[in-house]
C-alpha cells in the first residue's frame, strides 16, 4: 500500500514538473517569435535604436537557448522512465554544460542591459566608446568559461543496466562537493548578477536624484520680476525689430525656430526611450528576485543543512528558476515595442515628402512672371 502512494506521488510530482515546463516552454517561445517578428518588420536600426535592438537581440537568442537546452531537454528527460539517460556519456557532458551556459548567458545579457544604461545615465558621454559587440561578447564568453566545470563534473553512471546522467559528488559519502558546486552556481548565476544590478540602479538612482536637486536650484536662481519686466521689454522691442527686417532673414528666423523645437521634440524622445528602457530593467530585477531566489536558498538550504523539503516545493522552485527567461520577452513588447509603423514605411513616407516638394518648387516658377507683370503695370 505504501509502495503504491509514493509511486502515485512521485508520477504527480512528474506530471507537475511537465506541465510547469511544458507552459514556460511555450510562453517563452512565443514571445521571443513575436519579438524576433518585431525587430525584423518594425525594429529601426539606426543610430539612436541600434543600441538597444542589439541587446534585444542578443537577450532573446540567449533565452532561446534556455528554452532549448535548459527547459526543452529538461522536458524529453521527464518522459523517460525514472528519469533515466538514453545517450552515452558525451552528450551526458555537453548537455549539462549547455544547460549551465544558456542560464549564465540570459542572466549575464541582462546584467550588461543595466550597465549599459547606467552607463548611458550616469556618463552619457562615455556610452558611445563601448560597443555592444564588445559588452555582449564578454558575457557570451564569460558564460562559456564558468560552464566548462560542468564537463568534468557531469558523466554517465551505470547502475544494474539503468543510466543515469549525474554528478561525480553524488557518489561521494560527504557532501563537501555538493556544497562547493552548489555554492559556486548560486554565487554565478544569481547573487554576483542581482548585486551588479542592484550597484547600476543605485548609481542610476543617485544620478537622478542629483539632476533634480540641481533642477530645483537652478529654478530657486530665477531672476526677480523687477528684472523679468525688463527683460520683457527688451524683448518686445526686439520683436518689433525682427518684424521689421526682411522675408528672407524672418524665414530663416522661422527655420531656426522650427530647428530648435525638432531638438527639444529629439531631447523628449531620447528621454522617453532611457524612461522605458529603465522600467523594463527593473521589472527584470523583480522578476529574477520573485523566480530566482526560491529555488537556490532552496538548494543552499538543503546543501548545507541536509533537511530536504517537499518535493513539490523543489518541483515548482527549479521550474520557477527559468521562469525569468520565458517573461523576458513578453516584458520586452510590454514596455519597448512600437507596433505604430512598420520601419520600411519611413522611406515611402519620406518619398512622399520629397515629391511634394519637388511638385511645389515645379509650380513656384509659373507664379513669379505674373507678379512681376503686376508689378512693371502698376
Amino acid at each position: 500500500m505504501a509502495t503504491n502512494i509514493t509511486h502515485d506521488s512521485s508520477r504527480d510530482l512528474r506530471h507537475t514538473r511537465l506541465v510547469l515546463l511544458s507552459i514556460l516552454f511555450i510562453v517563452g517561445l512565443t514571445g521571443c517569435s513575436i519579438v524576433i517578428y518585431w525587430l525584423i518588420r518594425y525594429a529601426r536600426w539606426n543610430m539612436r535604436s541600434s543600441r538597444i535592438c542589439s541587446l534585444i537581440l542578443n537577450l532573446i537568442i540567449a533565452d532561446v537557448s534556455v528554452y532549448i537546452f535548459a527547459t526543452g531537454i529538461q522536458i524529453f528527460w521527464e518522459f523517460q522512465v525514472n528519469r533515466e539517460w538514453p545517450f552515452n556519456d558525451f552528450l551526458c557532458r555537453v548537455t549539462k554544460f549547455f544547460q549551465s551556459f544558456s542560464i549564465l548567458s540570459s542572466s549575464y545579457i541582462v546584467v550588461i542591459m543595466a550597465i549599459d544604461r547606467c552607463v548611458a545615465i550616469v556618463s552619457p558621454l562615455k556610452v558611445g566608446k563601448i560597443r555592444v559587440l564588445h559588452l555582449c561578447g564578454s558575457a557570451w564568453i564569460l558564460a562559456g568559461l564558468l560552464s566548462t566545470p560542468n564537463i568534468f563534473i557531469f558523466h554517465l553512471r551505470i547502475d544494474d543496466s539503468a543510466r543515469y546522467c549525474t554528478a561525480v559528488f553524488n557518489q561521494q559519502s560527504t557532501r563537501t562537493g555538493r556544497r562547493i558546486y552548489l555554492t559556486f552556481i548560486s554565487l554565478v548565476v544569481y547573487f554576483i548578477p542581482f548585486i551588479v544590478l542592484v550597484l547600476c540602479y543605485i548609481l542610476i538612482f543617485i544620478k537622478l536624484l542629483w539632476r533634480e536637486h540641481d533642477q530645483q536650484n537652478h529654478n530657486a536662481r530665477r531672476i526677480s520680476p523687477c528684472c523679468s519686466w525688463l527683460l520683457d521689454t527688451k524683448m518686445t522691442n526686439a520683436s518689433k525689430m525682427v518684424l521689421e527686417q526682411t522675408n528672407v532673414r524672418s524665414s530663416s528666423n522661422r527655420s531656426s525656430f522650427s530647428e530648435y523645437d525638432a531638438r527639444r521634440k529629439r531631447a523628449n524622445t531620447y528621454a522617453k526611450a532611457r524612461t522605458k528602457t529603465f522600467r523594463m530593467i527593473i521589472v527584470l530585477v523583480l522578476f529574477m528576485i520573485i523566480f530566482g531566489a526560491p529555488y537556490y536558498c532552496l538548494e543552499l538550504y538543503v546543501a548545507y543543512t541536509g533537511r530536504q523539503p517537499g518535493d513539490l516545493v523543489l518541483a515548482l522552485a527549479g521550474g520557477a528558476a527559468v521562469a525569468p527567461s520565458s517573461l523576458d520577452p513578453w516584458i520586452f513588447l510590454l514596455f519597448w515595442a512600437n507596433w505604430n509603423q512598420p520601419a520600411n514605411m519611413g522611406s515611402s513616407r519620406r518619398f512622399a515628402n520629397i515629391s511634394l516638394q519637388q511638385r511645389q518648387q515645379i509650380r513656384q516658377p509659373h507664379c513669379l512672371p505674373v507678379r512681376r507683370t503686376i508689378q512693371s503695370n502698376t
